[in-house]
């Protein structure tokens, strides 16, 4: 790990600066020297952040992108269950500085993927769509793409995510054709899809509900009432295994 000492004051300005969010940011190499650049985090709460992008393509423009960076205001200098998820999906380490321990720690992303079961909730870091990105990643090394999502506000929660599945490599199926590895697509408390689920075998679903843990639950009333579209992806259309 780099020695950040010579940009520590920076980092500990912006993120007393942002209190009571937590303050977001990357360390560049600039021509050979670390320089810290503060980034807008556009999470609307705290506790969390949300890097905006263009701040990260600004940085990526000025040099290469050494470290993510985050503060914690009353936590300790720990990385979340959320924050280690989303280090993951990258391969950049990240730098924490915690306000309350006045301490910073790193860390580097690893390969492992969280077990699916009991993740908690966190938009776009971990939700019902990163649910299945991962389990289609480990069970059938197939990586699925999707549109930006970067406003945790939108009270549909993406649904046009959703009515973009079959852009997405995955095709339409009749309820009584599911089987392990397909995809239900749902109105969860809406007009609109805005949730989905991996059908498991047995009538059960894993899935993972706004606002809950990652779960199985049985396929009962409820979600059946409120599926929208079945759906398999198109790998699978053809294997009649």
């Amino acid at each position: 790990m780099h020695n950040l000492d010579v940009i520590l004051d920076e980092i500990k300005e912006h993120a007393y600066k942002c209190v009571p969010m937590e303050c977001c940011g990357v360390v560049i190499n600039f021509k050979g020297k670390l320089k810290y650049k503060p980034c807008n985090n556009k999470y609307p709460g705290i506790n969390n952040f949300i890097l905006d992008p263009h701040d990260y393509v600004e940085a990526e423009d000025m040099g290469d992108v050494m470290y993510i960076v985050h503060s914690h205001v009353n936590q300790p200098a720990i990385f979340s269950e959320v924050d280690i998820a989303c280090m993951n999906k990258g391969n950049i380490p990240w730098a924490l500085y915690s306000i309350a321990e006045d301490k910073l720690v790193f860390r580097e992303p690893s390969e492992v993927v969280i077990d699916y079961i009991g993740r908690t909730y966190s938009y776009t870091v971990q939700d019902c769509f990163t649910l299945i990105q991962d389990y289609y990643k480990q069970e059938y090394n197939i990586v699925l793409e999707g549109p930006p999502r970067d406003d945790p506000r939108d009270p549909l929660l993406g649904a046009g995510l959703y009515r973009q599945f079959l852009d997405y490599g995955f095709k339409e199926i009749a309820l009584e054709e599911l089987r392990k590895g397909d995809c239900l697509i749902i109105c969860n408390s809406s007009s609109e899809p805005n949730h989905a689920a991996i059908y498991l075998e047995g009538n059960i679903i894993l899935h993972h509900p706004h606002g809950r843990l990652s779960c199985r639950e049985v396929l009962g009333n409820f979600w059946l009432k409120n599926t929208w579209k079945c759906v398999r992806h198109k790998n699978f259309i053809n294997d009649n295994s």
